[in-house]
């Protein structure tokens, strides 16, 4: 008898195939399928295909030898996905009922943990799923935006922000402004929104075109330079075309800071001296941007609770003043937090409490404060308010090592670190939580919501900037094993006589 066995080995083909969805769900995330249902479905599927795709990739990551440094870091980071599932908001906008915000908060903060799991595996097996992974993250982006841009632009025309400035219309006899508005495909209907809620996914997908600057240091692939530039310039034509002014110039800052990354890299791999001037540089720049948010948010708290108490000291300071008085930008802001900090009893009076700071806001009153990580701060709490700016600068850090080592040569990390950069950016001056410009599309048939309050844990947003972290982060082990463990070959086999 005869026996013969395949050349190829199991796990290879489980490696392709489970490459392969875990790419098209990615896909499928970033396109924002059937909305909100269809995002809870596939963070589901996500989480079930990154379990199998973790004995895959353990080899490559040399999971058995994660330092414990690496867990300290990790931990914080995986804490915030809980955090932002779970909140006292949560509970109070479904008053009626427990085993719905339970479940809800269960399938998002697994769905975050998976999609971060997935943009780590699918970036640690081999160049062509690291690349096809990008291929699949701006396919989504870019189909999505590039449906939306083709109706607006069939509703009102190119440059409507500009010819139809100070024009208005009626519906359900209220006012609209025709150009602070945008379409948004909405499952498989499309509604009208806020212009800084419908450029979000421009934004994200313009930022991607950050990883031409890979030609800096070799020459790229064609295929790549073909697909960054078309989808990236999708995004582009969507922000320019309309024009959204606000996001042309955080566009133009995101490329700066890319450019200026991309030289400091090129100077770096110059010798031992230049490498050793440019981290020292690095490292005063971070610590520099974590002393100014420390003390702008300290100053922050500080007034708001002054302002629970009476009157605050910012709207006193000349030039800065007049941001923090009724109707200013900040005053709604510090409202807000002022509001998480203190608890009104039925006389009226008001005390500090502590629960509502730490765990997020116990009244259903929602605040579209247009800085996200004020919107987790007031629903959220404190706890995940910190997790979050750990989360970044944490990002921060993972994103500058994997640029100076020999893998930042390529245009995939550089895209991936500059669409995260450029979410959390656009998101920190244009969110928009309460973005429906006509609560009664809720009543369609399409709709996939529930409520006019479009929570950013719960958006597509979040899912991309939960992968792209993934994607970046490298353990410190990792670098090692690459250079001096290969990792296992397939078994290969060849034809034998049982017989002899």
């Amino acid at each position: 008898m005869d026996t013969k066995l395949l050349r190829d080995g199991p796990s290879s083909k489980q490696e392709t195939v489970l490459s392969f969805l875990g790419i098209e769900v990615v896909a499928l995330i970033c396109f924002g399928f059937a909305g909100a249902t269809g995002l809870t479905l596939l963070r589901a599927v996500g989480v079930c295909i990154a379990l199998f795709l973790y004995p895959l990739a353990k080899n490559r990551l040399a999971i058995g030898s994660i330092t414990k440094k690496d867990l300290y870091f990790m931990i914080p980071a995986l804490l915030l996905p809980f955090f932002l599932g779970f909140s006292a908001f949560q509970f109070a906008i479904n008053s009626g009922s427990v085993l719905s915000p339970l479940l809800d908060g269960l399938l998002v903060s697994l769905g975050l943990i998976g999609m971060a799991a997935l943009g780590l595996f699918l970036n640690t097996l081999n160049a062509k799923t690291r690349k096809y992974a990008l291929y699949g993250v701006l396919g989504g982006l870019a189909l999505v935006v590039l449906i939306t841009m083709l109706y607006w632009l069939y509703c009102y025309g190119p440059f409507y922000a500009v010819i139809h400035s100070g024009e208005v219309y009626y519906y359900d006899g209220v006012v609209f402004p025709i150009a602070t508005e945008g379409k948004y495909l909405d499952g498989f209907a499309f509604v009208d929104v806020d212009m800084y809620f419908a450029k979000t996914i421009s934004f994200a997908l313009s930022c991607s075109g950050a990883g031409l600057f890979a030609l800096l240091f070799k020459k790229m692939d064609n295929r790549d330079i073909i697909v960054i530039s078309v989808c990236s310039g999708i995004g582009l034509l969507d922000i320019v075309l309309t024009p959204f002014i606000r996001g042309i110039i955080l566009l133009v800052l995101i490329y700066l800071i890319a450019f200026a990354v991309a030289m400091f890299m090129k100077l770096r791999r110059k010798d031992e001296t230049a490498a050793k001037a440019v981290d020292l540089a690095a490292k005063i720049i971070f610590f520099v941007l974590i002393g100014i948010v420390a003390i702008g948010c300290l100053l922050l708290f500080i007034d708001a609770y002054l302002i629970g108490n009476g009157e605050g000291i910012l709207c006193k300071i000349p030039l800065i003043g007049a941001y923090f008085e009724p109707g200013g930008t900040m005053y709604t802001l510090e409202t807000a937090i002022s509001q998480l900090m203190f608890n009104s009893d039925a006389a009226g009076r008001r005390s500090f409490d502590l629960v509502s700071l730490l765990f997020g806001a116990k009244d259903p009153i929602a605040y579209d404060l247009r800085m996200f990580e004020f919107q987790v701060l007031y629903q959220n709490g404190l706890l995940a308010f910190l997790l979050l700016l750990y989360a970044a600068f944490f990002g921060m850090l993972k994103g500058y090592r994997l640029l100076s080592s020999d893998e930042g040569k390529e245009a995939i990390p550089y895209a991936y670190c500059f669409i995260a950069l450029g979410v959390f950016v656009y998101l920190s001056f244009c969110d928009s939580e309460m973005p429906l410009r006509h609560p009664s599309d809720l009543n369609g048939i399409f709709s996939s919501h529930s409520s006019s309050l479009l929570q950013w844990s719960r958006g597509v947003p979040c899912m991309l900037l939960a992968y792209c972290l993934g994607a970046i982060y490298r353990p410190e082990s990792y670098k090692q094993m690459a250079e001096e463990k290969p990792v296992a070959k397939n078994y290969e086999y060849e034809e034998v006589n049982v017989n002899e």
